[in-house]
């Protein structure tokens, strides 16, 4: 299992979460084609403020990512105890991920598993506001909620 994790990678996570609050969000993105849409997303638009900031910290910090494009970048939303399913972002690439909350309590849930098939085991990465996690795009994984808060990430795909 290939992760890089890096903290504090985005310190006005909280002038960011202010910005993400307000924008638009659309229901109906499926995990995959066989299971119900979970979540909610907004797409960032090149000229979003957000965009580039993520995109550049994504590109500066990690050099597998130097010669790729980003082929997307949107914000997750998911509402207290909304579950997601296991998927991929996609059979080849990154995808680079930021955790925009508030605070990180522990027994508040909102980690990231990743499943690692060669043993069968999971991986958690606990939401810690302004951290950022690269992973191959194949690799299996899923948002957990918060149990009383909103859950936000921003995804940046690179291929």
């Amino acid at each position: 299992m290939n992760l890089k994790i890096v903290d504090d990678a985005l310190p006005d996570v909280y002038n960011i979460l202010k910005h993400i609050r307000s924008y638009p969000y659309s229901y109906g993105e499926k995990d995959n084609a066989f299971h119900l849409p979970t979540g909610m997303t907004h797409q960032l638009s090149e000229s979003d403020f957000i965009y580039a900031r993520v995109t550049n910290i994504s590109i500066d910090t990690f050099e597998e990512l130097q010669d790729l494009t980003v082929t997307r970048a949107y914000i997750n939303y998911f509402a207290p105890s909304e579950s997601s399913y296991y998927h991929i972002d996609g059979s080849t690439g990154y995808t680079v991920l930021f955790y925009i909350n508030e605070d990180q309590i522990v027994d508040e849930g909102g980690e990231t598993q990743f499943y690692n098939s060669a043993n069968h085991t999971t991986f958690g990465v606990l939401p810690k506001p302004g951290r950022m996690v690269l992973s191959d795009a194949s690799l299996l994984h899923r948002a957990t909620p918060f149990k009383t808060k909103s859950r936000f990430t921003i995804a940046v795909k690179f291929n």
